[in-house]
């Protein structure tokens, strides 16, 4: 990547650079202070108005000849130059300043030049140059011209200190080729001349006049951007748009560490020759037809604000893209100047970038490295078995022209960032830089930029300077054999010189190469904005033919580049950075002309905006496909300013081109974006270029623009509903709580409302998240954008159920008061109103729970609890329920009626039934006395037995219980004398809600008694184990 002019049979001193101007609002220069009175002029006629009286040809060395008459085609006044029959490239017109000139002076030339040769390239550098005699010839200022156009050419120089000046001579020329008859209308074209001038230069830098056209017209391809700079291009395809990643030219960090876009200035303040020092970050670019082009943004690489610290400059790039570990990953490769190879990664191919290694990938450390003169210009292959290889090098070791041998190539390891074995050298004839790599049908090409210096004939091939030569291959590392040269030096085609920089790619089918000239800069100095080029660099794009034998065919390189290869689709949103033509930098001394592309936020490479627009300034969108539905409205997000108006026309930006609607943009601070909306004219269909003005009160800027929105899409809105909970937390899919659902939606034209209903029910427009009601819902929802559209009806399925069910427990009737003989049935009914019954379940006595699938019976005799629950199929759980039921052993004998005879309880279970008896004893330890709504008249004995248990009956005389083994049950009696348990076993035994009239005593018996929540009450002090179950009426 040398910054070199081409060499020369005779020898020169360059006293200007290649150029450029600079886009960017950071761009400073003061304006020029008021001059004195306006230097003598020293040339005689300058202007022609008077034939041809002191000019001749220049006739410096013996081969030049040209033949000089007056025309009528001027620039200015009635009479120019036109110079005809050229014999070589510095046939021109000339006149002697022998003594008029001082050696150690400052002095400016100007001049305005054109030619109209149709068979001449579409534009053309001349020079100004003066030979002071003998083989000293100094290029004094260029320019390079469009074709059919005067260009300005102008240039400050001084002459050396102690120069001889007696020979003086100064003439007009274009580019010195070695054999400029090999292409006469390239080389040798006629040419016109007029208003030329050489006076002493004010030693103050001064600001030159001008309003320069764009560089990239209208319906061409080239240069790809022309409001920013960009060199040394590298492309990689991906997923169906190309990716140019670019040296910075212009760019550098300003003391905040943001990227700004400035030139170059000497210690008085003029611009300077762009010096490479300050470039530190990395241009992106997209493209998906290669003629519209969306800035990506800048690329922090070196410095202290970049991904890579460590590196002072970041030149070259080279890209690629490979799966690691799973996923995709991006490579970006870059020069750290002449002294290594960095490289960043990133998961897309616009960034984020990050420093993987936190150093150079390849140094001279590197093994296979020595003999390498400048460790720049990488380029990178991918081949089709995922290896990977890395080319690098450049430059040319004394007395090694021919054969310089300063190019490598290794192989990276698999994870891109790392290398693998030793670098080896590629023998590519006359290489200077720019390694370039494609594998075409098999084949690994392998190209590159001639350097300057080299014989004219090597190994028998007649190779040329600063052109892009190539060499082919059977395996990725060579050996490479030479097969010719495709490209020429830009100077070739464009007039601005220089290096050549390359890569080529495929793309849609066609392979293409990238590579960069000054044509920018050439506009800007024919414009008269910027006074010389000063070596500022844009890229271009052409085609390439790869012939069936395998060899490429010569490369022409043109202002018309490709063919737009598809087209923009309106319906979609435009990012406003996306630009195929421009209005241009009329004036690069002034921040505020011309367009820019900045970051919307911090991040250089992250969301660009359209800025800087002016009164007059506009973009371009090329080939915007409407389609057969067309569009009827532009949105667009603005960040108002001084604000106005955005007139949108088609297919060309001047009254010629058709209005079809206005954006009004209101005032504003700057600081907030606004989306402002207006409908077309009319429907616009099928496919145009739209040219979008800004209009507004100047000077200043007016807004700032993020993206451009045709409305009246036939696609939808895309509606997506979220509930909250994200996830039924209850079986079978059931919400147990409340839910509620979120609609969005999305739509590149704009979204005019949201709509829902439930159920089959009137639609309602969405403004907040929509509570569902309890049951099976269905929440219908549907968008409609800005164009109309609306999308079908989307339904989400919700249910909830939050209540949980009930159940009833019915008990069979008791047979014997409410006692059960033998057994008790339960039988459960649970109910949902919501979800639905999922199940029924019981346990008895505090035991584990069963389901219920039929009526429960409980047989074992004694006291039980049976406790029961339902739950929903939602998971909802009910309280649980208690049914209790005292279950007797089936009556084996059966009193009933009134009497006043004993009754002696034998084996078996006897009853009492609402009857009465006088003295009642059992006498037998299997005996069971149930005693129900009865009466008792004398004494209860117990003093053996399984079970006494009675229930709402009274008893008159005493009443004894000791002895038992199994359930003693009092429950709802009346004693009218005492009441004494001692000595029972078995269990624990029952006294609840009984009236004792006398004392109520109660010991030994295991366990002790219980009064079951329902104490009994007594006339005295109960004692013993009882003395807690009952409460004293009186003392």
């Amino acid at each position: 990547m040398d910054r070199r002019w081409f060499g020369a049979a005779r020898r020169r001193t360059a006293a200007v650079a290649a150029a450029t101007a600079l886009l960017a609002p950071a761009l400073a220069v003061a304006a020029a202070p008021a001059r004195a009175a306006a230097a003598p002029e020293i040339i005689v006629n300058g202007g022609f108005e008077n034939g041809l009286a002191g000019w001749s040809a220049n006739h410096g060395n013996p081969t030049d000849g040209a033949v000089l008459s007056s025309t009528a085609d001027a620039h200015s006044g009635a009479a120019a130059v036109l110079v005809t029959g050229r014999t070589t490239t510095g046939s021109g017109p000339m006149q002697d300043l022998s003594g008029k000139v001082r050696a150690g002076r400052s002095y400016t030339v100007t001049a305005r030049v054109k030619y109209d040769d149709p068979a001449a390239p579409a534009a053309k550098q001349f020079f100004a140059t003066m030979h002071y005699g003998g083989a000293t010839y100094t290029n004094l200022g260029t320019v390079t011209v469009p074709r059919g156009q005067w260009g300005l050419l102008r240039g400050t120089f001084t002459v050396p200190a102690g120069q001889d000046v007696g020979t003086a001579r100064l003439f007009l020329e274009t580019p010195w080729v070695q054999d400029p008859a090999s292409a006469p209308h390239a080389n040798l074209m006629d040419f016109e001349a007029d208003d030329v001038s050489l006076t002493e230069a004010d030693p103050a830098p001064t600001r030159p006049p001008g309003h320069a056209a764009p560089a990239k017209t209208v319906g061409n391809a080239n240069p790809l951007i022309d409001y920013q700079y960009g060199a040394d291009p590298w492309a990689m395809v991906y997923d169906g748009r190309v990716y140019e990643y670019l040296t910075s030219d212009g760019s550098t960090y300003d003391a905040a560490g943001d990227v700004v876009q400035a030139y170059e200035h000497d210690a008085a303040g003029a611009v300077k020759d762009n010096g490479y020092g300050q470039i530190r970050t990395l241009t992106v670019l997209s493209s998906a037809d290669l003629v519209n082009w969306t800035n990506e943004g800048q690329v922090k690489v070196a410095g202290a604000p970049g991904a890579a610290p460590w590196a002072a400059n970041s030149w070259a790039p080279a890209a690629a893209h490979k799966p690691v570990g799973g996923k995709e990953k991006f490579f970006l490769y870059f020069a750290n100047s002449g002294g290594g190879i960095g490289v960043l990664t990133a998961d897309s191919p616009t960034g984020p970038w990050t420093d993987p290694i936190g150093g150079p990938l390849v140094s001279p450390a590197t093994p296979g490295t020595a003999g390498v003169v400048w460790m720049f210009d990488p380029a990178v292959l991918v081949d089709d078995d995922g290896s990977a290889y890395l080319y690098f090098g450049g430059g040319v070791p004394a007395g090694g022209t021919d054969h310089p041998r300063s190019t490598r190539v290794i192989r990276l390891g698999d994870d891109m960032v790392s290398t693998v074995g030793q670098a080896v050298t590629i023998d590519a004839p006359a290489v200077f830089e720019d390694s370039g790599i494609n594998k075409i049908n098999g084949k690994y090409y392998y190209s590159y930029c001639t350097n300057f210096s080299h014989s004219s004939t090597i190994d028998g091939q007649d190779i040329g300077y600063g052109n892009i030569a190539y060499m082919v291959s059977d395996s990725p590392t060579g050996p490479f054999r030479y097969q010719g040269q495709i490209l020429a030096n830009p100077g070739s085609f464009f007039g601005a010189g220089g290096n050549n920089h390359h890569a080529m790619f495929e793309f849609k089918g066609r392979t293409y190469i990238t590579y960069h000239t000054q044509t920018l800069q050439s506009a800007l100095v024919a414009g008269g904005s910027l006074d010389q080029p000063r070596g500022y660099r844009s890229t271009h794009i052409d085609q390439v033919t790869v012939n069936p034998d395998g060899t490429i065919a010569p490369i022409t390189g043109t202002y018309r580049g490709p063919s737009r290869q598809g087209t923009l689709d309106a319906h979609r949103r435009i990012e406003a950075e996306t630009i195929a033509w421009d209005s241009g930098i009329q004036d690069a001394y002034d921040p505020a002309s011309g367009i820019r592309v900045l970051p919307v936020g911090a991040a250089s490479d992250g969301e660009q905006k359209l800025a800087d627009l002016d009164d007059g300034e506009w973009t371009a969108l090329a080939g915007v496909d409407f389609g057969q539905d067309g569009a009827t409205s532009l949105a667009a997000d603005v960040l108002p300013k001084a604000g106005s108006r955005i007139e949108v026309r088609l297919d060309h930006p001047d009254a010629t081109g058709t209005p079809v609607g206005t954006l009004t943009v209101p005032a504003g601070s700057g600081r907030t974006w606004t989306e402002v909306r207006a409908d077309l004219t009319t429907r616009v269909t099928g496919t145009h270029d739209v040219f979008l003005t800004a209009r507004g009160p100047g000077p200043g800027e007016l807004f700032d623009v993020d993206d451009w929105r045709f409305g009246f899409d036939r696609t939808a809105p895309a509606v997506t509903a979220r509930t909250t909970p994200a996830a039924p937390d209850g079986p079978d899919g059931w919400f147990t709580g409340p839910v509620t659902v979120e609609l969005s939606a999305t739509d590149d034209s704009g979204v005019a409302g949201v709509e829902y209903r439930l159920g089959d029910g009137s639609w309602q427009p969405y403004t907040a998240p929509v509570a569902l009601p309890e049951g099976s819902t269905a929440l219908g929802y549907r968008a409609t954008d800005t164009a109309g559209n609306t999308s079908a009806e989307a339904r989400l399925p919700v249910k909830r159920d939050s209540t949980a069910p009930t159940v009833a427990a019915r008990l069979s009737a008791p047979t014997l008061g409410g006692l059960y003989e033998g057994s008790a049935t339960l039988t459960l009914t649970g109910e949902d109103t919501g979800s639905g019954l999922g199940a029924l379940e019981y346990a008895l006595d505090g035991g584990d729970w069963h389901p219920y699938t039929a009526p429960v019976t409980v047989d074992a005799p004694g006291r039980h609890t049976v406790t029961h629950r339902a739950t929903d199929r939602a998971g909802n759980r009910g309280a649980t329920g208690t049914a209790t039921v005292d279950v007797v052993p089936a009556c084996t004998r059966t009193v009933t009626g009134h009497g006043r005879a004993a009754l002696v309880v034998t084996a078996g279970t006897t009853c009492l039934k609402g009857a009465e008896v006088g003295t009642v004893t059992v006498v037998d330890d299997t005996a069971v006395l149930v005693v129900v709504d009865s009466r008792i008249l004398g004494n209860l004995n117990v003093h053996r037995g399984t079970a006494v248990v009675a229930e709402n009956s009274t008893f008159e005389g005493n009443a004894t219980l000791s002895g038992t083994t199994g359930r003693i049950g009092l429950t709802g009696n009346a004693f009218a004398r005492t009441l004494n348990l001692t000595g029972n076993t078995g269990s624990a035994p029952l006294l609840s809600g009984n009236r004792v009239e006398d004392a109520l005593g109660c010991a030994g018996n295991d366990p002790a008694p219980v009064d079951g929540g329902t104490p009994n009450r007594t006339a005295r002090a109960a004692t013993g184990q009882c003395a807690a179950l009952a409460v004293t009426d009186r003392p």
